[in-house]
């Protein structure tokens, strides 16, 4: 009798130990295991349509109408947002405006290809991050001053 009943606890402490020590190398496992990258959150906003004037001889000869549509990703896409887009603005403001001061620039002919980059590269470097990762020009045209009457 006193054989079963070392046998049977020699089994059930063998089975409790076996148990633990698989629970602890899965455990172990799944710690060596590289955590699974976490999903960015990215968002896609629209700035507001932007008049500038365009000047010529001290007169304003007509508008440039801009919208640009801009890619956020982070964690805080949505308070960033707001921010990024008025420093959008004031860039393409200062930018465009700058040009159409510019003697012999024409921004009625206007390639836009470097307009966009530009943007972004400072607006970047004002926000001190690279959240606002794409920057597209949605909207670019010309109205002269006639046609606005």
């Amino acid at each position: 009798m006193m054989k079963i009943l070392i046998g049977g606890l020699v089994g059930v402490v063998s089975y409790a130990m076996a148990t633990v020590g698989i629970s602890k190398f899965d455990l172990v496992q799944r710690m060596k295991k590289p955590q699974q990258a976490v999903a960015t959150k990215s968002e896609i906003r629209k700035t507001r349509t932007i008049n500038i004037p365009v000047f010529a001889e001290r007169q304003a000869k007509g508008y440039v109408v801009v919208q640009f549509a801009f890619k956020i990703e982070g964690e805080e896409a949505k308070r960033v947002a707001d921010t990024a887009e008025v420093y959008i603005l004031d860039e393409a403001i200062g930018f465009l405006f700058k040009r159409s001061a510019e003697s012999g620039v024409a921004l009625e002919r206007y390639d836009i290809q470097d307009l966009a980059p530009i943007i972004l590269k400072n607006v970047q470097q004002r926000l001190n991050s690279t959240q606002v990762t794409e920057l597209l020009v949605q909207e670019f045209s010309y109205v002269s001053r006639a046609d606005v009457r």
